[in-house]
């Protein structure tokens, strides 16, 4: 087409009429067939740049009116007092159903246990006091309860209250106190129990609900969020991580469960800052939690992997003394010695001023991995240790024992 007009503009102005140039035009149109051909494939091509040139310029305004339709779908016309209700109604529920398979725990008689205090100190840097009363969780129906280990520590008798305020004598099936868990089974079946949650798939900010018998106000609920995941500042123990929440927890809620908005347990409320709360609590994640009850139901304790050595991170002074390519790796302080019962590092030949950098050939980042990895490894099993000694790297052969109780 543009070619066309191009020709009729070329033909001199004064040398014809406007009939004559209309003529002319005709005829170039309604010239030979291959004319018509190339005018044809232009105004195809034509017709199909344009036809691209509308969508792309359509879809994506259609793509935002939609969006921005659907947001008004999903926020502005949902009334905020309406959303309110249905959150006030769904939390109402979701603490009736978890009511049910929440418990208060009655510790009595209890008398001191330094060992255990001991034990308990390195979670929290001191033992917390014996209240002798605390909470618990049915996660078995025929009568199996969870509950932390310093409510019931040291305790000659133990009764357990559920929510229709039932009372059954409890036995301690098993405790570890290096995780602050115990196992307890009641007399009792067809019990209403709470599902185990993944607390490694809870997001920060996700929302939580603490349930408990604090100060023995019994089926209390507080809610808030899931503030911080992996808290090890806690303690200096190597066994535990902590989550954080602001939900409410005083003493009487430790060993009550933490639920999530599906009503599934992610989490054993254990510990506040200071005496009361201050805004922050701590709970056992459900999946370190679910792992230490399954033993404990099993075998009574919770069996670890022993070495005997006294650990310390290697700072990034201490690899430049020791010649090191970067500051990883676990620093070999001490090694327990003992001519009746040598430990496996005694044995082993493993020496002070080593640095441990792989177990069974996965990586050694600091001391706290090393010792999760030791801990977890099978009583009795040989393990393949890598480590640098004077700048040379070693490898040994070290027999796991179970950690002493």
């Amino acid at each position: 087409m543009s070619q066309d007009h191009k020709t009729t503009a070329e033909t001199p102005r004064g040398d014809s009429t406007p009939g004559e140039r209309s003529s002319n035009l005709l005829q170039a149109l309604l010239g030979p067939a291959w004319r018509r051909y190339v005018a044809g494939l232009l105004f195809g091509l034509l017709f199909v740049l344009l036809a691209i040139f509308a969508i792309v310029l359509v879809r994506p305004a259609k793509q935002v009116s939609s969006q921005s339709a659907g947001d008004a779908n999903s926020t502005g016309s949902l009334d905020p007092l309406e959303f309110a209700r249905q959150l006030s109604h769904a939390s109402q529920k979701l603490s009736q159903r978890v009511g049910r398979a929440v418990v208060r725990i009655d510790a009595e008689q209890i008398v001191a246990d330094k060992s255990a205090d001991t034990e308990i100190a390195q979670l929290f840097g001191s033992a917390p006091p014996a209240f002798g009363q605390g909470s618990g969780v049915i996660v078995q129906a025929d009568g199996y309860v969870l509950t932390n280990y310093h409510v019931i520590r040291g305790a000659r008798q133990i009764h357990v209250v559920n929510y229709q305020k039932n009372r059954y004598t409890a036995e301690v099936v098993g405790t570890d106190a290096l995780t602050d868990l115990a196992v307890l089974k009641i007399d009792a079946l067809s019990l209403d129990t709470l599902p185990w949650g993944d607390s490694d798939a809870l997001d920060v900010g996700a929302l939580v609900w603490a349930v408990g018998s604090p100060f023995g106000l019994e089926g209390s609920v507080s809610f808030g969020i899931l503030s911080a995941k992996n808290r090890s500042e806690l303690s200096d123990s190597p066994f535990q991580e902590f989550l954080q929440t602001d939900a409410a927890v005083n003493p009487g809620n430790s060993g009550g469960p933490l639920i999530d908005a599906s009503g599934s347990m992610i989490g054993i409320n254990t510990a506040i800052l200071g005496a009361q709360f201050q805004g922050i609590s701590f709970a056992i994640p459900s999946n370190l939690a679910r792992s230490v009850y399954q033993r404990l139901k099993e075998q009574g304790h919770f069996a670890r992997g022993w070495l005997g050595v006294g650990l310390e991170s290697v700072t990034a002074q201490r690899a430049a003394q020791l010649n090191l390519p970067s500051p990883r790796g676990a620093y070999v302080v001490s090694v327990a010695e003992g001519s009746a019962s040598p430990s496996p590092a005694q044995l082993a030949g493993l020496r002070p001023g080593d640095v441990v950098t792989q177990w069974n050939g996965q990586p050694v980042d600091d001391p706290i991995r090393l010792s999760r990895m030791v801990a977890q490894s099978r009583i009795g099993s040989q393990a393949r240790v890598t480590l640098i000694r004077q700048g040379q790297e070693m490898r040994l052969s070290i027999r796991v024992a179970e950690r002493p109780r």
